[in-house]
């Protein structure tokens, strides 16, 4: 039985000491990816304050020189934050999390000392998502509790919102958490995508009038409808996204006919029209490299539907995911994230995996109130949570 005990803790001993350099040699491993990350953090930091003491020293001194100090400090900043952006849209900072698995074989320490389990790391590590902030939808003249059915982000402090409740498409500020712009239309608006992020150019959906319009965000504050441009659509147009000057929708006809998903140019002409085998299709999105169109169908046992952009001929069916889905968006690392109107909770499926191990991961358990849409900001990791009720939920997800 000692001799038992000695072996077991020799054991144990070499297996901490393999751990040990297996740690140290992929900490090291970890620290080179994340350096290159925070001296350019430092060296952005560094250059600022590089510039707030010149102001400090020179106040007196001429308008020539101020401006060149500023343009110097501004074309390295702007240099350093495009390197800096550059890093982080790669994977490689993916977050790398360990795991031990004991050997549940293991029956009697005395007669089996020499296996206790693995340690690995783990690929495809599971998503956390971790509470930032809530914003409020809500304006001071808002007639009723707001429902927030579509979300767009504009940049880091600026964020699009739809109103279905109170008929309004809504302009965030979501550092301040104020409300900077409205517009009201006569029936309530669905969904809403960024067109041309350079442009500030918006288009919404509005099932009841069958109609897309067109909003411009002036000076990053301001919105404004485009009067003379929308699109009329052939039916109750819901879902919304684009690419390359594209427009999908997706259309309910009603009368028992199969609902579609259209393309039109922006000019409002008709492209291509594909029938659907989705009951309520609401929302619409394009994975990240855009060559693939996911569709959800709010009803029961209807799964997220697959199609190819190119020529919308449909792929798969999300079959391990949930049914009744109703919003949904995606990140830069393939991760496409979605709710539910049953048990409103919001899960994510990594769809650059293979067909069959593209299984369901709950990332929140429950959003209340309901939750309905959602957005992905990819340079802060970013996932806000449009909900049926005044807030908006924020979280980084890592």
């Amino acid at each position: 039985m000692l001799r038992a005990k000695d072996v077991a803790f020799e054991h144990i001993e070499d297996l901490y000491n393999s751990l040990n350099k297996q740690l140290c040699k992929r900490k090291v491993e970890d620290l080179n990816k994340v350096l290159p990350y925070k001296n350019k953090c430092q060296a952005i930091t560094f250059d600022i304050k590089t510039l707030e003491s010149f102001f400090k020293e020179k106040k007196k001194c001429d308008k020539y020189h101020l401006f060149l100090a500023m343009k110097t400090a501004d074309i390295k900043i702007k240099s350093n934050l495009d390197d800096l952006n550059e890093m982080k849209s790669e994977k490689c900072l993916k977050v790398r999390r360990y795991s031990f698995k004991p050997d549940s074989g293991i029956t009697n320490m005395s007669t089996q000392p020499v296996s206790f389990g693995l340690f690995d790391d783990i690929d495809n590590a599971t998503k956390l998502a971790n509470p930032v902030a809530t914003l409020h939808a809500g304006d001071v003249d808002d007639e009723n509790t707001c429902c927030v059915t579509g979300l767009t982000v504009l940049s880091n402090t600026r964020l699009v919102l739809v109103d279905n409740n109170n008929r309004s498409v809504k302009l965030l500020n979501t550092e301040e958490g104020t409300i900077m712009s409205k517009v009201k239309y006569e029936s309530a608006p669905w969904d809403i995508t960024l067109l041309k992020p350079g442009k500030q150019l918006v288009a919404i959906t509005v099932p009841e009038t069958e109609n897309v319009h067109f909003l411009s965000v002036i000076e990053n504050a301001i919105l404004e409808k485009l009067q003379q441009k929308h699109i009329k659509v052939n039916g109750k147009c819901y879902g919304i996204t684009n690419s390359n000057d594209k427009i999908f929708v997706t259309v309910m006809v009603g009368g028992g006919q199969s609902a579609k998903l259209e393309q039109y140019d922006l000019d409002g002409q008709l492209t291509t029209s594909v029938k659907l085998g989705a009951w309520k299709p609401l929302y619409v999105i394009l994975n990240a490299d855009e060559t693939t169109l996911y569709i959800s169908d709010n009803a029961r046992e209807r799964h997220i539907t697959e199609l190819s952009r190119q020529n919308m001929r449909q792929l798969n069916t999300l079959s391990l995911c949930r049914d009744e889905v109703i919003g949904m968006t995606v990140d830069k690392t393939g991760a496409l994230y979605y709710c539910d109107s049953y048990y409103y909770a919001i899960d994510y499926v990594n769809i650059g995996n293979k067909k069959g191990e593209r299984k369901r991961i709950n990332l929140l358990p429950k959003a209340t109130p309901h939750p309905k849409c959602l957005a992905y900001f990819n340079p802060t990791d970013t996932l806000f949570v449009g909900k049926d009720g005044n807030d908006i939920d924020v979280y980084t997800v890592l």
